[in-house]
C-alpha cells in the first residue's frame, strides 16, 4: 500500500508544471520558455534545459496564443489568453503593445550571451523509489546453506538541492533514507532470514548533460556520480520458518538486533537519468567502500551494494 501511495503521489505532483512564459500551439501543446522576440512570421524564444539555453523559432501560423510572465499554474490565465497574437501573415499593423516584450527585457537579451541566462540558483527536488540491496564479501557465513538474494523492493526517500554551475554541468546534494541488507532463503526447509541495515545518507554528486543529449520541450538525459556518507540508523534481522509436513507443523519467527555493524559507511555511486520539465527518473548503482563489520565482534567482512530506481520531482 505504501508503494502504491508513493507512486500515486509522484504522478500527481508531476502533473503540475509552470514556466516564465508559455507558447500555446494550435494543436494544444504548450512550450514553457523565455520569449525573446516576435516578428511578422515567427516567435523567438529560449528554452532552458538543465542549464543549456536552446534557441527556438516557431512559425506564427502554428501558434494559438502567448502568455507572458504569468502564473501558469492558474488555468484561468490560459482561458483568457489576453495576449493572443494574430496567426495571419498580414500582422504588420497589430498593436506593438500586444506583441513586443518590455524594452528592459529586450535590452537584457541583446547585451548578454546565452550562457548568462543559465540558471545558477539553488533549487530543491524530492526523490523516492525502490532499492534492491545485497552484501558482498563473506555474506555466506551469515546463513550457511541458504541461497543469497537481494533484499527486494525497499523504499528510499529523500530531499536535495541542485545548482547549475554552467550549461550541462550541475552539482547536487541532499539527504536520503536508504534501506539496505540482504535476503537468505532455504527452500527445502522453508526458512527465511532478512538482514536489515538502514542508513541516512548525505550524497554529493556532479551531473553532466552533454549538449547532444538535450531534446526539445525541456526534455534531457544525463549521467551523474559522486560520494555519500551513510549513517547507520538501525541494524536488525528477522528469521522465519514455515516447515509443514504430514505429521509435523513448525512455524516460528525470531527477530532481534544485528550486532557488529559499524555506525557509518562511505559509498561511491554512478547513475543515469531522464528529466522532462519538473519530473524525472533515475537509475543509480551504489557501492560501499568500507567493511561495515566491527572486527572486535566478528571476523566476517561485508560491503554494501545497491541498485535504486528513483522518481524525482523538481520543485
Amino acid at each position: 500500500m505504501k508503494k502504491l501511495l508513493l507512486i500515486t503521489s509522484l504522478a500527481f505532483i508531476c502533473s503540475i508544471i509552470s514556466g516564465q512564459d508559455r507558447i500555446i500551439r494550435n494543436d494544444g501543446t504548450k512550450l514553457d520558455c523565455r520569449i525573446t522576440g516576435i516578428d511578422n512570421s515567427k516567435v523567438y524564444c529560449i528554452v532552458n534545459i538543465d542549464g543549456y539555453n536552446i534557441k527556438r523559432e516557431i512559425e506564427r501560423k502554428d501558434i494559438k496564443g502567448l502568455l507572458f510572465e504569468v502564473d501558469l499554474t492558474d488555468t484561468n490565465e490560459e482561458k483568457v489568453l489576453s495576449k493572443r497574437i494574430s496567426t495571419t501573415a498580414n500582422a504588420a499593423n497589430e498593436s506593438k503593445k500586444k506583441e513586443n516584450i518590455s524594452s528592459e527585457r529586450e535590452k537584457k537579451i541583446k547585451n548578454k550571451p546565452d550562457d548568462a541566462f543559465a540558471d545558477n540558483e539553488n533549487h530543491w527536488f524530492l526523490t523516492g523509489g525502490f532499492t534492491f540491496s545485497a552484501l558482498k564479501g563473506d555474506s555466506e557465513y551469515l546463513a550457511e546453506g541458504f541461497s543469497r538474494l537481494p533484499r527486494p523492493f525497499t523504499i528510499n526517500i529523500g530531499i536535495g538541492i541542485y545548482k547549475n554551475l554552467k550549461p550541462g554541468l550541475t552539482i547536487q546534494y541532499g539527504i536520503v533514507y536508504m534501506p539496505k541488507g540482504m535476503y537468505f532463503n532455504n527452500s527445502e526447509n522453508l526458512e527465511k532470514i532478512i538482514y536489515r541495515i538502514n542508513y541516512l545518507e548525505i550524497p554529493v554528486a556532479i551531473r553532466i548533460s552533454p549538449e547532444s543529449w538535450q531534446k526539445s520541450d525541456s526534455k534531457s538525459s544525463y549521467i551523474n556520480g559522486g560520494f555519500s556518507l551513510a549513517l547507520n540508523t538501525s541494524s536488525t534481522y528477522k528469521y522465519k520458518i514455515s516447515n509443514t509436513g504430514v505429521y509435523t507443523s513448525k512455524k516460528e519467527t525470531d527477530k532481534g538486533a544485528f550486532n557488529g555493524i559499524k555506525k557509518a559507511d562511505i559509498n561511491y555511486f554512478i547513475g543515469y537519468g531522464i528529466k522532462k520539465n519538473r519530473c524525472g527518473f533515475e537509475l543509480n548503482y551504489e557501492a560501499g567502500m568500507l567493511d561495515i563489520m566491527d572486527k572486535d565482534i566478528s571476523a566476517v567482512t561485508l560491503y554494501n551494494r545497491s541498485l535504486s530506481f528513483n522518481f524525482i520531482y523538481y520543485l
